[in-house]
């Protein structure tokens, strides 16, 4: 506190300190009264908190769940909410979070784990008093103001009193977050059963329908979509707060970027806010409510739609025979494969066997006693007795992989095209010939890269010419069928 000043006048600014308010004593005071009278109280907030971060952190998703069984849970986890591509992305992003490091790794798991508690909890509270509030316009009333006051005071302002009462660590952190993003989900639930047409309910209850029933098979499915709206900014706002309960000593992925924030660390807060970037992309997806009623995927639907077409039947024209091959309404006929074409089997079959030459040369030796790409960012790289693949680190390292992916990727379109000539629309001209040309393009990177100057005794191996040779053969096999065509 600074001097206090004596006021000259009525009118001084410093003759306020006359009538000053201690208010923060009066907090302070009942901080310590509540801690001490009340302990037991806090300690039964605190331990269903603790358990299920325990339960599921430590037990679950660091220790008792491999990384592969993570992924394939989120990916399941988006197929059944959205459809296989959001299964994908989410299964993606943890995998790259997790490729970032090991320790990023158990950060992500530890800020899920956060993140699913919070939002676990805010659903359980949050919906009832939502539906209350819909139901009963007294305490919406007196709701209403406690969400406000919830929203509008800054984090920070809730987490001192929090830090007083329950200590410090994740728990009281996630509790933080209820405050933070308990008020969506209430008020969007109790907009969403509002906004049910008043005709529809009084239909129910002229059919008879208790209040109950009328709440569950009325008003709550058709208010989904704004419940599910208030579920998505509930976990968006319990993402934000990763950040904040970090400061308190929360953990997850907060605590890297507020480490990287005070030491100035550009590799440790790239990576976890890339970490979070992810996290927060891949929950923000499976979370969105759906815009239609029809919850498959676009090309779900286009394909379900093509499968049960039906043509139109031709009448028939009085003396003239009814053709054997006219379709009737007993259903499509399958259509018959369509055949290749010399140029399509070129094509294809240059596809195939320069994706699978690509692909093998990345198990073959790319580099000689040093490494190629690894020796400009490490010294030690420069001096590496011994041959190295693809695959190696010092080799290629995640450049091999690439490679022979984009290669594995090209032989199978090849290899469709031709065993399956139904499906040889999906090998896109131009997809391919974007791949072939990616192909290309690293081949002879590999091939004529300069070395670094301090890796004197590099040579290549035999594999970055095969892979080379391959990447040529899908290229030139492409374009010879594309001129054989026109």
């Amino acid at each position: 506190m600074s001097q206090r000043v004596l006021a000259t006048s009525f009118w001084d600014n410093a003759n306020l300190d006359a009538w000053e308010i201690p208010f923060g004593l009066w907090i302070e005071e009942i901080v310590f009264w509540l801690t001490t009278h009340i302990k037991g109280f806090l300690d039964a907030v605190k331990w269903p908190v603790d358990k299920l971060l325990e339960l599921i952190i430590d037990n679950l998703l660091q220790d008792w769940l491999p990384w592969p069984v993570v992924l394939l849970m989120f990916f399941l986890l988006g197929v059944a909410t959205r459809n296989i591509l959001v299964g994908l992305g989410s299964a993606a992003g943890l995998l790259i979070c997790g490729l970032l490091g090991n320790e990023y790794w158990d950060l992500t798991m530890e800020t899920l784990g956060m993140i699913i508690v919070a939002v676990l909890i805010c659903t359980v509270i949050g919906i009832p008093l939502g539906i209350l509030a819909a139901r009963v316009d007294a305490f919406w009333s007196r709701l209403r103001p406690v969400l406000d006051g919830m929203q509008v005071i800054h984090p920070f302002v809730y987490l001192l009193p929090i830090i007083f009462l329950f200590g410090v660590r994740r728990t009281p952190g996630v509790l933080a977050t209820l405050v933070f993003a308990l008020p969506p989900i209430v008020r969007l639930t109790n907009l969403g059963i509002r906004q049910v047409p008043s005709d529809v309910v009084e239909a129910a209850r002229a059919f008879g329908a208790t209040e109950f029933r009328i709440l569950r098979e009325v008003q709550m499915p058709l208010a989904r979509p704004s419940i599910m709206a208030g579920l998505n900014q509930t976990l968006l706002l319990s993402l934000s707060m990763v950040g904040i309960v970090a400061i308190i000593a929360g953990g997850g992925l907060g605590k890297p970027i507020l480490t990287a924030l005070n030491t100035a660390d550009i590799p440790v807060g790239a990576s976890a806010g890339a970490g979070l970037y992810f996290v927060g992309v891949l929950l923000d997806r499976i979370s969105q409510p759906e815009e239609s009623d029809d919850r498959r995927s676009l090309l779900a639907r286009i394909r379900s739609a093509w499968v049960t077409r039906i043509d139109p039947v031709v009448p028939g024209v009085p003396g003239m025979e009814a053709d054997p091959e006219t379709p009737t309404l007993a259903g499509p006929a399958a259509p018959a494969a369509p055949r290749l074409t010399v140029s399509h089997r070129i094509g294809a079959a240059a596809a195939l066997i320069g994706g699978l030459l690509a692909a093998f040369s990345v198990l073959l030796t790319w580099g000689n006693d040093a490494g190629l790409l690894s020796g400009w960012a490490r010294f030690d790289d420069n001096d590496l007795p011994g041959a190295h693949s693809g695959l190696d680190a010092t080799g290629g390292s995640w450049f091999g992989i690439v490679f022979g992916l984009v290669a594995l990727v090209v032989a199978f379109g090849g290899a469709s095209a031709l065993w399956r000539p139904r499906s040889r629309e999906k090998f896109m001209a131009g997809g391919a010939a974007f791949l072939a040309a990616g192909l290309v393009l690293a081949s002879l990177a590999a091939a004529y890269l300069t070395v670094s100057p301090r890796g004197e005794n590099y040579s290549h191996g035999p594999g970055v010419w095969l892979g080379l040779l391959g990447a040529l053969i899908v290229l030139g096999g492409g374009a010879a069928a594309a001129l054989r065509m026109r």
